[in-house]
């Protein structure tokens, strides 16, 4: 756990100089209403530089993350040496054009990671209220982990989370494009559709208390509705003996409630002028339910997964939570809630169940 709490430092630590002020807020009229927008900081080369110490973790990692030898290296062989691989097209076309380097599958966990960081900390750049607590979340809410096993649908995730200003911009082409490009990677990129359509409605931010009831009703249905679903697809394996288990992911359940509860308290009533804060609770929502899903659903692993794309958002939500709290002991008390909570979580899962198989850590040099 070492090599990462250094990483984890380094990157806080660049982080301190790479990224500007905190973008500010104006308010403007938008079809006739008055809208509170939020406005985003600019690029600059600097802001990736935070993300090289979790590259170089993450980038030349051996044999970390259960799916390393499982799935990956298996398939990387069989794609270069004339097989089918993957599904999704552009993973076998990064598997070919890592294939042009060398035989041995480094290249592509690379590429993967780099892919999957850009994404992030742009951003975090581009979104977050502050970088130094989007980066600490990053860390300790588990998806950074997440990425190094669940590789395909992280990188999708990571698109996804870019994608947020097109959404509540309502760039729709722009989105699209994105939501196209999550799904070349891991299909469940076109799960975030979802979002899109329930954004639109109107009555769910006028309601949107009333509606989060509802959906909360709607989970054996929904339940049952995925469960369908996967029958008929490539996913049914997760139906499988082996795979399933009457386990509810308790854990993972009261956290994602905990920061749902939070987050409506504090946007509340923030939501019906900032598009930002709707949003954001919106896809809290959805991340809090999708967990709720195992009561129905008899693989906890299908519904973790499930929730990556929306779980991913929270190193956004948090600092957007902070710069929205009024009182100073509130902030503090919220910072602190969150970095504890997700501490928590992080060690229980990660150190002691051991999940995603990536500790202790081992490199190709073999210098850990």
């Amino acid at each position: 756990m070492l090599v990462y709490i250094i990483g984890l430092l380094s990157s806080l630590c660049l982080a301190l100089f790479c990224y500007e002020k905190t973008p500010s807020s104006r308010i403007v009229i938008s079809r006739g209403e008055l809208e509170i927008r939020d406005t985003y900081r600019k690029f600059n080369f600097l802001c990736l530089l935070p993300l090289l110490p979790f590259l170089l973790i993450s980038g030349f990692r051996y044999g970390i993350g259960t799916d390393y030898f499982y799935t990956y290296v298996p398939e990387i062989d069989s794609i270069l040496s004339g097989g089918e691989g993957f599904k999704e097209p552009f993973v076998n076309l990064l598997i070919k054009f890592s294939g042009l380097f060398t035989s041995s599958p480094t290249p592509f966990f690379f590429f993967t990671s780099f892919i999957y960081l850009i994404f992030v900390f742009l951003s975090i750049n581009k979104y977050s209220k502050n970088p130094i607590m989007s980066i600490l979340i990053f860390f300790l809410s588990m998806v950074f982990f997440i990425q190094m096993n669940n590789i395909r649908q992280s990188v999708a995730a990571s698109i996804i989370l870019y994608s947020f200003s097109s959404l509540k911009d309502n760039k729709h082409l722009k989105f699209f494009l994105l939501i196209i490009l999550s799904g070349l990677f891991h299909n469940s990129g076109f799960l975030f559709i979802l979002v899109y359509f329930i954004y639109h409605m109107k009555f769910v931010k006028k309601h949107f208390l009333f509606f989060s009831f509802i959906l909360a009703l709607s989970i054996p249905f929904l339940g049952r509705l995925f469960i369908l679903i996967m029958s008929s697809t490539s996913y049914r394996y997760f139906l499988m003996s082996y795979l399933t288990n009457e386990e509810t992911t308790w854990g993972y359940i009261l956290y994602n409630l905990v920061i749902f509860i939070i987050s409506y308290l504090v946007l509340r009533k923030d939501i019906k002028m900032n598009n930002v804060s709707f949003l954001l609770l919106l896809i809290q929502l959805i991340s809090t339910v999708i967990p709720i899903l195992s009561f129905v659903i008899p693989s906890s692993e299908f519904v973790t997964r499930l929730d990556l794309p929306f779980v991913t958002f929270q190193m956004i939500l948090i600092p957007h939570l902070i710069y929205k709290s009024k009182k100073g002991t509130f902030k503090v008390g919220i910072s602190l809630l969150c970095i504890l909570l997700f501490s928590f979580i992080t060690y229980y899962y990660i150190v002691k169940q051991g999940y995603h198989g990536v500790l202790p850590y081992k490199d190709i040099f073999g210098w850990f």
